[in-house]
């Protein structure tokens, strides 16, 4: 069991500040921006990157001195990886995975024409748990193939 007991949001999330040149093997808490005028805006390290003696010089080109890093406790699992598990978990005949996880969410397909079916009762504990989640559409809607009909988030 990994216990946090500090009553600051951010620490009690698991996330703490450490110079740069500390941080190889922590993780990411956000993303990190990279802007090279005229050429390039975009997402240089991604929320949840394990940082490599590599990363070091970027990440001090890019101006960082400190980081947001999560304290990772050994039975964590990366957000992306706990949605496609639930996703795997909840889906059922004639529904699919659409695509790959992206900032902890997928989405739910039909994957041919019918009706959708939807267990309300165990959706609705699912979604008591707190720190996940999953919307759909309403039991007995029409759906064609390729039709969003869900997604998960946590």
């Amino acid at each position: 069991m990994c216990d946090i007991q500090d009553t600051d949001a951010k620490n009690r999330l698991g996330v703490k500040t450490i110079p740069v040149t500390e941080a190889v093997g922590t993780v990411l808490a956000h993303d990190i921006t990279e802007i090279k005028k005229d050429e390039f805006k975009g997402r240089a390290f991604k929320k949840g990157h394990v940082i490599k003696k590599k990363d070091i010089t970027h990440l001090q080109k890019l101006g960082k001195d400190n980081l947001f890093v999560l304290n990772v406790c050994p039975d964590d699992m990366h957000e992306d990886e706990a949605a496609y598990a639930l996703a795997k978990a909840l889906i059922g005949n004639g529904v699919a995975i659409e695509g790959e996880p992206k900032e902890g969410k997928i989405n739910i397909i039909a994957e041919r024409d019918g009706l959708l079916k939807v267990d309300k009762n165990t959706l609705t504990q699912f979604n008591m748990l707190g720190d996940v989640m999953c919307a759909t559409l309403h039991s007995n809607t029409v759906v064609k193939k390729g039709q969003l009909v869900g997604g998960t988030r946590a």
